[in-house]
């Protein structure tokens, strides 16, 4: 049995109006068995009961909340009373939704039902993607696109598969397709600012949605961001335990200095390679947290032995992914050493 077989669409989620599920693979239909089902109206959610998960309902409609969620302005990060509030205001003012929703944190998809009416987003930087099929008559909307491959019975792409045999992406370290491309002709990837609609599969832009006014003090910005930042980091540290990574960077940096106030709680980290920079990014991240008495793990990878159970990882890495993205041996490292509750 494959070691990280559990990791098959972990903490995904699968929006659909099929009534009754079935799959290519075997493995596809044990993984979303063990799923959470939530039913909304003519639609169902499947979601791994490991996601983070608010709802708020009233008589034919849901705001529902999938993945992280908190706001640094009201100081909330209870899923379902975020839910709630999105809820009270879309029912009044489309602005006033939209204003809420550009104060949301965090790694999510929001899934608004109206009736008939089904909107989704995505968060900001749209750090939790969410991918639809564009072209089946029946809705299907995912966390990963080789999900809804493994229901159609999709195949990879001859475009993604240009890419994937090309010299340049081969060598490149970070590897990621272009533009709105999945490895799938038939899926899509939902961009930031726009919302898909349902049932006509409409993409709408929806940001900028007003005119963004001019700040007038640059150290009263700072002040203010500063502040978000600080209370960010709060929310998310009494929603769960946090790891967070360290390098001689000024981003891993900033996220430092302002989790200041709980460092206590954070385990700091860095990876470590032969690489020069990765040495240095370890030199620089043990040096400050020694003199701040920081709690911080270093993770080495040795090729010797962090490869074992390697061609195990990249069958479900792929399997995930469709085609290979990303940095493969940064994934496994992380997965193996990672401490389970953070």
């Amino acid at each position: 049995m494959n070691r990280y077989s559990n990791l098959l669409y972990k903490r995904g989620f699968l929006f659909t109006d099929i009534q009754d599920l079935s799959f290519i693979d075997e493995e596809s239909d044990n993984i979303i068995k063990k799923w959470s089902k939530v039913n909304l109206g003519l639609y169902s959610l499947y979601y791994d009961p490991d996601l983070i998960f608010g709802l708020y309902r009233k008589e034919d409609n849901w705001i529902v909340i999938a993945g992280m969620v908190l706001n640094p302005f009201d100081g909330c990060n209870d899923s379902n009373e975020i839910a709630q509030k999105l809820y009270e205001y879309k029912s009044g003012s489309n602005i006033k939704f939209l204003n809420y929703l550009n104060q949301l944190s965090g790694r999510f998809v929001l899934i608004s039902i109206q009736g008939a009416k089904v909107e989704i987003f995505n968060d900001a930087c749209a750090t939790r993607t969410v991918f639809y099929d564009r072209y089946s008559s029946k809705v299907l909307v995912s966390s990963h696109a080789t999900l809804i491959a493994a229901i159609m019975g999709y195949e990879i792409s001859s475009e993604a598969l240009y890419f994937f045999y090309n010299k340049d992406y081969k060598e490149a370290l970070i590897k990621r397709l272009p533009g709105l491309m999945s490895p799938y002709e038939e899926v899509l990837i939902l961009s930031p600012n726009t919302k898909l609609t349902i049932p006509d599969m409409k993409i709408v832009r929806f940001f900028p949605y007003k005119v963004n006014p001019s700040y007038g003090s640059y150290d009263d910005l700072e002040e203010e961001v500063s502040d978000l930042m600080a209370s960010q980091i709060k929310l998310l540290n009494a929603k769960t335990k946090i790891a967070m990574s360290l390098t001689a960077g000024m981003d891993s940096r900033l996220s430092l200095a302002a989790s200041k106030d709980i460092c206590a709680d954070i385990d700091y980290f860095t990876f470590l390679t032969k690489n020069v920079s990765h040495i240095e990014d370890a030199k620089i991240a043990q040096q400050i947290c020694k003199e701040n008495d920081l709690k911080h793990n270093l993770y080495h990878w040795d090729s010797n032995k962090n490869s074992e159970g390697l061609k195990e990882f990249e069958y479900i890495w792929e399997r995930n992914l469709g085609i290979r993205r990303g940095i493969l041996w940064l994934n496994k490292l992380y997965i193996d050493s990672f401490p389970k509750d953070r």
